[in-house]
């Protein structure tokens, strides 16, 4: 896994030499936001403070940039792969296994296969919660985690509603989900802490939804 990773970092590095990478890490990178003053309600996702808006929610825009396919920003976004970017750019400077392993890397980010589109106890990829179509709002901000590597600012609550049977998220019994929340956990950097594999999203089991609109009978149907 280590080395997995380290491979997908060195790759990524080409792709955040474009302009448009550099500056959103930048933009990030000289911003910080104030750990979250929030109290918990049991059932709740701690508070919505007035300010916290679509457009400045860097959990927001992470979720969007998902759904759009958009991997600069994905990958500016997120603190422990520029980290890593760090670290390879200070030991390597082979542009031609950056460029075979960017290749890689595009596609697994992209990757929304049927066999990945399940939602398990060890959790699940952002691609398939965070997927075109689905519908994305805030429904909380909290305190975060407190066992992560690095300080959380506060973690934001995205609720997710998938559009249809076909498309939704599946459960580990293989039943379609209507919806869920997810958490995100930013840091004091305004940079997503844990992001791209299995188990990094918060999941709140307790609030995933089966819920779906009945089905319209088609017309002469029997009805028995």
């Amino acid at each position: 896994m280590r080395f997995t990773r380290f491979l997908a970092a060195l790759a990524i590095g080409g792709l955040l030499g474009a302009g448009v990478g550099l500056t959103i890490r930048e933009f990030l990178r000289d911003t910080t936001i104030p750990p979250a003053e929030t109290t918990e309600t049991p059932g709740t996702f701690g508070t919505t403070p007035d300010d916290v808006s679509e457009e400045s929610s860097v959990a927001w825009q992470y979720a969007r940039a998902y759904q759009e396919g958009n991997w600069e920003s994905v990958i500016a976004m997120t603190l422990w792969v520029q980290d890593r970017l760090d670290y390879v750019r200070s030991h390597e400077g082979d542009e031609a296994v950056i460029e075979r392993e960017l290749l890689r890397v595009q596609e697994r980010l992209g990757d929304r296969s049927p066999s990945g589109n399940q939602l398990l106890p060890e959790g699940i990829e952002d691609q398939y919660v965070f997927s075109p179509g689905a519908e994305i709002e805030i429904v909380g901000v909290d305190k975060g985690e407190g066992t992560l590597e690095r300080p959380v600012a506060q973690r934001t609550w995205i609720r997710v509603t998938f559009p249809e049977r076909s498309r939704a998220l599946r459960d580990k019994a293989n039943l379609p989900i209507r919806s869920l929340v997810a958490g995100v956990n930013v840091s004091v950097e305004n940079q997503v802490l844990k992001a791209g594999i299995v188990g990094n999203l918060d999941i709140a089991r307790e609030a995933i939804s089966y819920d779906w609109p009945k089905r319209k009978a088609n017309i002469g149907e029997n009805k028995e």
